[in-house]
This record gives structure tokens, C-alpha cells and sequence, in this order.
């Protein structure tokens, strides 16, 4: 994350992010844990014209949502809506499941934030920081849990607790080693919707819906202890067959609830079969991201290369509807 601050401009910084264990389930008080990526979205605030107010060099569709993303963080961090041109250079494909909007939110707090460059941030600005992001988001997700926001500021993984009322509480955990493929797939729902569906569900009180959140919090509870052991080499392996299998069931959960695409299923038994571990759907469902871990990377290389030609015979090239990735 970096922000800078002078006469004519200023910058903020948000990074992707990849929910390993827990999406949905955190909404209804069971933890979570993702993974903060390297691509980064990037906003610039340049000087302009006042009487022009805030001009945003965006795709004409998301134009209103920034500017009213933008005006709920300002009003969080105390501020008036600035004045400018608002230039976005992202990394992150907007609705690819890897956090554009929590990226977006983030880079615009740092930016209208205006921390000295230069400087560690104190954990109070990163709580205020958090915080202005967290009201950003709501623009785009109705009800976000602040898990994305998190990973978008902090990077890193990152474990977290739900709090009644209040962002959740996070913990650092060690990913050095995670031998891990992200992809992205073309989403059917957008983010919201698949929120707004499984809430009323569960005020329904829908059991199928209730027994599916239980259990992918459980594989998110296990799966935390797993990743905060930080084992030594000789049973890293171990420890990815053993994340593996708790993807595999909570992928299962989140079947049951509908979150789940047949694209997504056959790519998922594809790398299963070229031998990873496991894998399953990251973030809200419907499409977007998902990832599988491998026993190490070699075999990585393998399973990567598999994907690559099921998506070809899927009609979902690299650069088209499929983006992969083992970095």
C-alpha cells in the first residue's frame, strides 16, 4: 500500500485478494481466511479545475459507483468529495472474484487519506483506513464482511473473527510455501445478488442452507489451525493434501447452497485428476475466482497445464472467459 501526497497530486494503492476458507459463512459468524495477491489496483488524484468538480476516468458504467464510493469514504474520513481527475490503473478484471472493488475502496481511502509518503502507518491508520474502505464497499456489496477490504490493505494471510456490529478481528498467518493455482471464470451473478439470495435463506431459516454454512465454517476453523502450525518442510506435504480435502468439502458446502458452475466443476475435477490436492470457488460464487493447492510445484506445473487444455476444449482460453495463474 502506498500513498503519496503533494501540490498538484495524490495516490493510493489496493492489492487483490483470494478468500481461501470461509466466504459467506463469515456473515454468519464463522471465521474466514484469504490471501493477499501481488496485483494491485491504483488510484491518482491529479488537480483540475474546481468549478468541474470530480471528474473519474473510469468506464462509463462504473462512473456513479465510484463517485458514490468515493463520497462514502470521504464522508468517513471526515472529508468533502475532492475535486480533480480521478485516474484508475488496475490489475485486478472488475467481477473476476479477486477483490477489485475492495481494492478500489482501499486505494481511495489511502489516496484521500493523505499520509505522508514515506512514513509507517500506525495501526490506528490502518484501522481508519479499514474502516473508510469498509463504507466504500457497502456502495458495492450491500452487507461486505471486511474481510476483503482487510486483505486489500494488510496483505499477507490473514485469518479472521467475526464481531456483532463491527469489523471482524484479524490475525496474521504464515502462506510461505502454499504451491496454490487461482483462476477466474466468468461469473453468472454478481457478487450482491449472491449475498442478498443466501441472507434471505437464512433468515428463512433454510436448513440445506444452514447445515452448508456450519460446515464451511468448520473447514475454515481447521483449516486456520492448519496454516497457523507453519510446519516444517518434511510435512508441508502433508499439510496440502490435508488444506486439499478441506477445500474439497467445503467446494461441497458450497455446492449445496448453489454457489457452484459446471464450468468450474470440470475444471476442478480436471486439476483433481492431473493431482492436486484439492481446490474449490473463492469469494461470492456464481463464477469468479476460484484456486486449488498441489502437493508442490512440480506437480503445480502439471495441473496447470491440464487446466490450460480442459479450458481450451471448454472455450475458455487464457485472456478470454478463463484467467489462470500458479504464481
Amino acid at each position: 500500500m502506498v500513498g503519496v501526497s503533494d501540490s498538484s497530486a495524490a495516490s493510493g494503492t489496493g492489492h487483490g485478494k483470494l478468500l481461501l476458507f470461509g466466504e459467506h459463512a463469515i456473515l454468519y459468524g464463522h471465521p474466514a481466511v484469504g490471501l493477499g495477491l501481488p496485483a494491485s489496483l491504483t488510484v491518482r488524484l491529479e488537480s483540475g479545475p474546481a468549478a468541474a468538480g470530480l471528474l473519474v476516468d473510469c468506464q462509463p458504467a462504473w462512473r456513479s459507483a465510484v463517485l458514490a464510493a468515493t463520497d462514502r469514504i470521504a464522508a468517513s474520513l471526515g472529508l468533502d468529495r475532492p475535486t480533480g481527475w480521478l485516474r484508475i490503473d488496475s490489475q485486478l478484471p472488475s467481477g473476476s472474484g479477486f477483490g477489485s472493488s475492495a481494492a478500489l475502496c482501499v486505494a481511495l481511502a489511502v489516496c484521500l487519506a493523505g499520509l505522508p509518503a514515506g512514513q509507517p502507518l500506525s495501526q490506528a491508520d490502518y484501522r481508519r483506513l479499514w474502516q473508510a474502505a469498509h463504507c466504500g464497499e457497502r456502495q458495492f456489496h450491500g452487507q461486505p464482511s471486511g474481510i476483503d477490504t482487510a486483505l486489500a490493505l494488510y496483505g499477507g494471510c490473514l485469518a479472521f473473527q467475526p464481531v456483532s456490529g463491527d469489523l471482524p478481528t484479524l490475525t496474521r498467518l504464515p502462506s510461505a510455501g502454499l504451491p496454490l493455482i487461482s483462476g477466474s471464470l466468468p461469473r453468472l451473478a454478481n457478487a450482491k445478488a449472491s449475498i442478498q439470495r443466501l441472507r434471505q435463506r437464512m433468515d428463512q431459516a433454510d436448513l440445506v442452507v444452514v447445515v452448508a454454512m456450519t460446515e464451511a465454517g468448520r473447514c475454515a476453523e481447521q483449516a486456520i489451525a492448519l496454516l497457523a502450525a507453519d510446519p516444517v518442510d518434511p510435512v508441508r506435504n502433508q499439510r496440502h493434501h490435508q488444506l486439499g480435502q478441506l477445500a474439497n468439502q467445503a467446494q461441497a458446502a458450497l455446492r449445496r447452497l448453489d454457489l457452484s458452475t459446471p464450468p468450474l466443476e470440470r475444471l476442478l475435477t480436471v486439476g483433481l485428476e492431473a493431482g492436486a490436492c484439492g481446490g474449490k470457488l473463492s469469494g461470492a460464487g456464481a463464477g469468479g475466482a476460484f484456486w486449488l493447492i498441489c502437493p508442490d510445484t512440480v506437480i503445480r506445473a502439471s495441473v496447470l497445464a491440464a487446466l490450460r487444455q480442459a479450458a481450451a476444449v471448454l472455450n475458455l482460453p487464457d485472456g478470454g472467459g478463463l484467467s489462470l495463474t500458479g504464481d
